[in-house]
């Protein structure tokens, strides 16, 4: 990135975390984790240990940034510490699969929570048909959503960041308002911390309960992807990180306190949309109304620090000479990679027109856990060769790559087949990555 260019500060780092981490998965996890966990306290005993997990994720990331305090994540960290071809594996992924992918998933989502706030008539019906594809209203708001944010990234790190900061400001807003307005409702019986079901716990359910619950924590990395984008990215990066998964762990914890405490945990079991369903039963039917704007200003957040911090993998690449060293390009105005933000976008509204975007990333759960576990051991190894690393450090980025390999051994025991789908899906950059290198070296030589 040139110089004399304004960078974003600790807020604006802080709220591509916060605004990242938080989605849809504290209005919907709770009721599927009942299906698994049949006390109470086990219930919220997860979301703690969802927060340590959450908390040790972001003791690596910050040993990595303050490291290599460059733009592109992950991508850099492991062409640097383990080998150009395995950032490539990452960055390929990211690009074809999870980064577009979400975008996508999240699009669509903004558009269906429009309908839930503004109750629109006739909202998923088909405007017309390109060849076998359903054109519907929801694909055109979510289309036009893509194009939005794009633009508004296209403008600018301080347009994006504090467009970010704004968004993230209103769901935290909003997400308080829940919880204190629910830990004062008259349906609040503390008793009900303790109940529990006739079912038996096991083992195998609170683990994959645990799951789902790990993936409503994920999304602090956003903000390493941008780190030559951030005023001193060294001593920012760190504390924007730790303070913004203890800010959301405290969040996430008191909000299925109200949960919680406000219906029977059997009347919970296996719905998916229980924020919906507890705002109903303490507030009414327009409590479902109230539900859909929160997870839509969450939705939009998420959105938009995704579409800002996914183009930064793809600059570093381009940096590299991959993908044919178009995304390195930045506006001579806007100083932003404008080429892959474009392509980006582009990629996402196919995807939203195929509808492939859901079974894509169901099927590249395991190959995220490979990358954090190998995260997790670069972070390690940086503590370990620095002095000024403290003991808590180091637990941390053990009890992460800890973590990690639990989740990743139970995901390939849970998922055999959706996971070694996703192994062939990132095998198919193999052939990509050769011609990229030989397409470098003819250049070169």
């Amino acid at each position: 990135m040139q110089k004399n260019v304004k960078k974003l500060g600790f807020f604006g780092a802080l709220s591509l975390v916060v605004g990242n981490i938080i989605g849809i998965g504290i209005f919907t996890t709770t009721g599927y984790m009942a299906t698994h966990i049949h006390n109470g306290y086990l219930i919220l005993l997860a979301w703690m240990v969802g927060a340590i997990y959450a908390w040790s994720g972001a003791i690596v990331y910050g040993l990595l940034s303050r490291a290599y305090p460059i733009s592109g994540g992950d991508y850099q960290y492991l062409s640097r510490m383990v080998h150009p071809f395995t950032g490539y594996l990452f960055g390929w992924s990211a690009f074809f699969v999870t980064y577009s992918g979400s975008v996508a998933a999240l699009a669509i989502a903004s558009a269906y929570y429009l309908d839930g706030t503004l109750l629109i008539v006739d909202f998923d019906r088909v405007l017309f048909m390109v060849g076998s594809f359903e054109i519907t209203l929801i694909k055109v708001v979510a289309i036009l959503a893509i194009i939005l944010f794009t633009w508004i990234n296209y403008r600018g790190i301080i347009v994006s960041g504090r467009f970010q900061i704004m968004l993230t400001a209103g769901i935290l807003i909003l997400l308080i308002g829940f919880a204190v307005a629910g830990s004062f409702s008259a349906e609040i019986n503390p008793a009900r911390l303790l109940q529990r079901t006739e079912t038996p716990e096991q083992v195998s359910g609170f683990l994959t309960a645990l799951i789902a619950v790990l993936f409503s924590y994920m999304g602090w990395t956003t903000a390493v992807y941008v780190a030559e984008e951030i005023e001193n990215p060294r001593n920012i990066l760190p504390k924007a990180l730790l303070v913004g998964v203890i800010l959301v762990a405290i969040i996430y914890i008191w909000i299925n306190v109200v949960y919680l405490l406000s219906m029977p945990l059997s009347e919970m079991t296996g719905v998916v949309n229980i924020g919906s369903l507890i705002a109903i039963h303490l507030w009414g039917e327009s409590g479902q109304v109230i539900v859909s704007l929160l997870i839509l200003v969450a939705v939009l957040s998420s959105l938009n620090s995704t579409i800002l911090s996914g183009p930064r993998i793809y600059m570093a690449m381009g940096r590299d000479g991959f993908l044919m060293g178009k995304t390195e390009k930045l506006h001579p105005r806007f100083k932003v990679p404008h080429v892959a933000i474009i392509w980006q976008a582009v990629w996402s509204i196919i995807l939203v027109l195929s509808g492939s975007f859901n079974q894509l990333l169901s099927f590249v759960v395991f190959v995220v856990v490979i990358f954090s576990v190998l995260a997790g051991m670069m972070g390690l190894r940086i503590g370990i060769a620095q002095k000024e690393t403290s003991r808590w450090q180091l637990f941390g980025a053990t009890f992460y790559i800890l973590f990690c390999l639990v989740i990743m051994v139970n995901t390939l025991w849970q998922q055999m087949v959706e996971s070694l789908i996703g192994l062939g899906i990132l095998l198919l950059a193999i052939p990509f990555y050769y011609f990229e290198q030989r397409r470098k070296y003819r250049l070169n030589a």
